[in-house]
């Protein structure tokens, strides 16, 4: 169920939402055949991009610029 609110959560108007939308149909074709395993390291690795990608990060003085 879970993996079909994201699938419904999708606008399928960007190649990278119908390529999301692929991956989750794999999910669930899997989960359906009972393989939880690979679902889950999928799912699992995806959240983890998405969260490294929303950490604020701390910004650093750029020092390859000469200072007039």
């Amino acid at each position: 169920m879970a993996i079909g609110l994201l699938r419904a959560a999708l606008e399928l108007d960007s190649p990278a939402a119908r390529g999301f939308d692929a991956l989750y149909s794999w999910c669930e074709d899997a989960v359906d055949s009972h393989d939880f395993i690979g679902p889950a390291r999928t799912l699992r690795s995806l959240r983890e991009a998405w969260c490294q990608s929303t950490a604020p990060r701390s910004i650093r003085p750029r020092t390859d610029l000469p200072v007039s």
